[in-house]
């Protein structure tokens, strides 16, 4: 185990440049994904060895080659190696396509490629029932999640969010309606930055402050056009959760809770400090 932890410095110290970038790529590979950076790292020598043969021909061979040796090991370690081991854990992956005709699934595939999609089980039990409920009362709809976890290590941080540190929360996407009254997916490629913003009069509590995390992105709002929020849905699910007595806490933003008359300590104002929560819900159970 050491010797192929430390296998990869023969590599490296041949240059202080090279050894620099692979090493930030792991820091970014690793903030990303958690496990991106450990792949990374033990396959150097690998990826070197695959470079090294076509590097006499064309270095951008080289360097493709080399990608995807590295995409191929992360792929495999990703579906063989992780879900049982992070279920030694306690956390378990939320269904990236779906299951068994299920509604949960996916906003982007990107999530599940990333490893940010794992949860504790009572909380997958818990999407599942959601599932379930939301297709019963409004036939076609569907439940797409975005940032849950990552796999390992209560309190491993899953940037840029402020909690998602040990397998309780997911972001759920909010629900749509097309042009036509059918259900339609968030407007947002990634479930997130298209929201629902308050109407002329409606609470503001934001208005004129700053905040790092607390990004409007009014470039990307066009993408919204087409679609309206489905409130009637989006006040059902928030019902339901709000009933399920594992729920610690709702983040939504204050004028889409009074819009749909939601009441309960559960259902929260995140602040002002954190994301706006007014493109994706925040659900959280106790720990």
């Amino acid at each position: 185990m050491i010797h192929a932890a430390l296998g990869p410095l023969v590599y490296l110290r041949r240059s202080w440049l090279w050894a620099c970038f692979l090493l930030a790529l792991c820091l970014v590979l690793t903030l990303l994904t958690q496990v991106g950076g450990a792949v990374l790292w033990l396959s150097i020598p690998f990826l070197a060895a695959a470079a090294q043969r076509l590097r006499k021909w064309s270095q951008v061979a080289a360097a493709l080659e080399a990608v995807t040796v590295f995409l191929l090991i992360y792929g495999l370690v990703s579906v063989l190696m992780v879900p049982p081991l992070a279920a030694l854990g306690g956390r378990v992956p939320l269904p990236c396509f779906g299951d068994s005709g299920s509604s949960l699934r996916a906003r982007s595939v990107l999530y599940c490629a990333l490893n940010r999609h794992y949860v504790r089980r009572d909380l997958r039990t818990l999407a599942e029932d959601m599932a379930v409920a939301v297709g019963r009362v409004h036939p076609g709809a569907q439940l797409r999640y975005l940032d849950a976890g990552f796999p390992f290590i209560d309190g491993f941080p899953l940037l840029p969010h402020l909690s998602h540190r040990y397998g309780t929360a997911v972001d759920l996407a909010l629900f749509y309606r097309d042009g036509n009254g059918r259900p339609a997916a968030s407007p947002s490629p990634l479930g997130y930055g298209v929201y629902a913003g308050p109407r002329a009069g409606e609470v503001r509590p934001c208005d004129g402050r700053r905040s790092r995390l607390r990004w409007d992105m009014g470039w990307l709002q066009r993408l919204g056009d087409g679609v309206m929020l489905d409130e009637g849905l989006t006040r059902d699910v928030l019902r339901w959760l709000k009933q399920q007595p594992n729920i610690d806490r709702i983040f939504i933003e204050p004028h889409l809770r009074e819009r749909m008359g939601l009441r309960g300590e559960v259902i929260r104002f995140q602040g002002c400090g954190a994301a706006r929560h007014d493109d994706h819900i925040h659900v959280q159970i106790k720990r």
